[in-house]
């Protein structure tokens, strides 16, 4: 920050540098707001954009055990948040959890419920992120997606 004086008063100027981390949070509000607002649109109110995702995951990885911490990975959220939101999401029917051999961890399933919300909505997510990333080369869309890797091993590993 500096001042200039102009005209015998003191302006402030700043000089902004957009912040990688602030653009980033910003990036992921609108993605969210407009995830929720296509939920409601369709008349899925209880639905948020994170409750898509993790059905989505679940309904793609149907083959595999999936764990919460399968999810905290992929999500990059915390054991409490990741809790939370499945337990969210187990009263409204959408997934379900069982016991495996270890009992210290619970097999995550999407129900009928969920399935059929997928389906609903798989179209919708589709084009959304299409539409995110109109205008872009698929060269740009790879170095996006290898700049996103790169930043998220640079948190991971601090």
């Amino acid at each position: 920050m500096y001042v200039k004086q102009f005209d015998g008063e003191f302006v402030w100027r700043c000089k902004m540098k957009r912040l990688i981390g602030a653009e980033i949070r910003g990036l992921q509000n609108l993605i969210a707001r407009q995830l929720d607002g296509l939920t409601s649109t369709l008349g899925e109110d209880f639905l948020s954009g994170p409750n898509l995702f993790i059905l989505k995951y679940l309904m793609e990885n149907e083959e595999k055990d999936v764990f919460q911490c399968d999810l905290e990975k992929v999500l990059s959220v915390t054991k409490s948040t990741c809790s939370k939101v499945l337990t969210t999401m187990q009263q409204k029917g959408l997934i379900e959890r069982s016991g495996v051999s270890d009992a210290r961890y619970k097999k995550i399933s999407i129900t009928e419920k969920g399935k059929n919300l997928v389906e609903k909505f798989d179209k919708f997510i589709y084009d959304h992120d299409e539409s995110l990333v109109k205008g872009l080369t698929d060269e740009q869309i790879q170095t996006f997606l290898y700049c996103i890797d790169t930043i998220k091993s640079n948190i991971q590993n601090k």
